[in-house]
């Protein structure tokens, strides 16, 4: 006597392929979808790279890129050293904000425009401590008695900063380099203050106050070059 037992649908084919050492079926679609992630993750990743170098062109381009070179559009011939100067920039386009670069024959800190070397301090102190601490580096307070000092400080402060002018006992404004005031940039009459100091956010031909010298606020110094 014997029971034979009987295997019905897909069980019993996979028993039956057991039987003989067949691997058991699998579903292919899980085979196509593996490939097809394989093939999206391979795209994006060339995407990715492409992106990548694009993007480190365009930086290395704009740091050669010159200040001014729509300058050389108009057909001049003339050495890009001679055009992308600050001086030029700055006669130009007059009312743009000028990024300067650290001079490091000025020193560290210190901006050169017109031969001249120009610090915009980060402390706040009285109009004495500042022409101190302008002595202290070799300097003294700004003198922007040209327009073109005048307008280049004024675009680069962006604040109120100390300048170099008081009023002295006889009541005539001076210099500290001890010349007397010409063209001035007030923005008011002076007041009964005997300090200046130079707005930035002014118009550069009215931003000069006056203020007790008391006072603290940022101050720009001034040296030869």
């Amino acid at each position: 006597m014997y029971i034979k037992f009987c295997n019905f649908g897909n069980y019993a084919e996979e028993k039956k392929s057991s039987k003989f050492g067949e691997p058991p079926r699998t579903d292919l679609s899980d085979f196509s979808r593996f490939r097809l992630f394989r093939a999206v993750t391979a795209i994006l990743s060339v995407i990715c790279l492409i992106l990548l170098v694009v993007i480190i062109a365009l930086a290395m381009k704009l740091q050669m890129q010159s200040v001014c070179p729509d300058r050389l559009n108009e057909g001049e011939n003339i050495d890009v050293s001679s055009v992308c100067t600050l001086e030029r920039c700055l006669s130009i386009y007059p009312q743009r904000q000028v990024h300067t670069s650290t001079c490091h024959k000025c020193g560290k800190g210190w901006v050169e425009f017109e031969g001249f070397c120009f610090l915009l301090s980060r402390e706040r102190l009285t109009w004495s401590e500042s022409r101190s601490e302008c002595r202290r580096r070799g300097g003294d307070l700004a003198v922007p008695d040209q327009d073109r000092v005048q307008n280049f400080l004024s675009q680069v402060s962006k604040s109120l900063h100390w300048i170099g002018l008081s009023r002295s006992r006889s009541g005539a404004w001076l210099w500290v380099d001890n010349s007397t005031l010409g063209k001035s940039n007030w923005s008011e009459q002076p007041g009964e203050a005997d300090c200046v100091y130079l707005n930035g956010e002014a118009v550069p031909t009215q931003s000069w106050t006056t203020a007790k010298c008391s006072a603290v606020t940022y101050y720009i110094c001034q040296k030869d070059r």
